[in-house]
């Protein structure tokens, strides 16, 4: 029977605990009544132009460095097209080909008293979507509102390397506790409210290995 090797690489993605939004001087704050906070720039109106947060900046550097990335003399934002409902442009404002900072790595502490060390490919700004709110559940909602008010907050996107595996299964899990650690001393979202805004998305191979999963 052939023995497979789980290889994950996990992105995450951070909310930034700016004052004001990524390209526009609309407040962030958490719990105001919907669209209330929003301006022609973040709504993607014609004719309007975007002004980088340089807070944004100086958190994503900061984390960056928490986590050993070397920091780009330069970086480009780029317009990322795809449809989204609650995306007010149909395109988000990110960065790809020139981040803000590569090269990383972050030391993950496992049971038993191993640490493997996770390569971190990328970190990157960019900016959240809006929110729909279904009136009732997905499958029966009669219709869906939109809520522009998180439209253009300020995101940092880490893209880690390949480096987790299904042994130890705990690597998977300590990795984002630890993210959650170092975020806040950058500048990234804290845990203590209900505003945090701290995903992970898995990327998952599985070539044949030496160990079953």
């Amino acid at each position: 029977m052939t023995k497979y090797d789980v290889v994950i690489g996990l992105e995450v993605h951070a909310q930034l605990t700016t004052r004001t939004k990524m390209f526009c001087g609309c407040p962030t704050s958490f719990g105001a009544a919907p669209n209330t906070q929003t301006c022609p720039v973040c709504q993607g109106m014609p004719g309007t132009l975007p002004v980088l947060n340089r807070r944004a900046v100086e958190y994503g550097t900061r984390t960056a460095l928490a986590f050993e990335c070397r920091i780009n003399p330069g970086c480009r934002f780029a317009r990322k097209h795809y449809y989204y409902p609650d995306m007010p442009k149909n395109f988000q404002i990110s960065q790809y080909e020139e981040p803000l900072a590569e090269d990383g790595a972050l030391d993950v502490d496992l049971l038993g008293g191993e640490t493997r060390r996770i390569g971190i490919q990328r970190l990157h700004l960019e900016e959240d979507v809006g929110k729909l709110v279904h009136e009732g559940t997905l499958e029966t909602a009669q219709a869906s509102l939109v809520d522009y008010n998180r439209a253009g907050v300020p995101l940092l996107e880490i893209v880690g390397r390949p480096d987790l595996r299904s042994t130890p299964v705990l690597s998977t899990v300590t990795y984002p506790e630890t993210f959650a650690v170092i975020f806040p001393t950058g500048g990234g979202s804290s845990t203590s409210n209900d505003s945090f805004t701290f995903e992970g998305y898995a990327k998952i191979t599985t070539p044949a290995g030496t160990s079953g999963c």
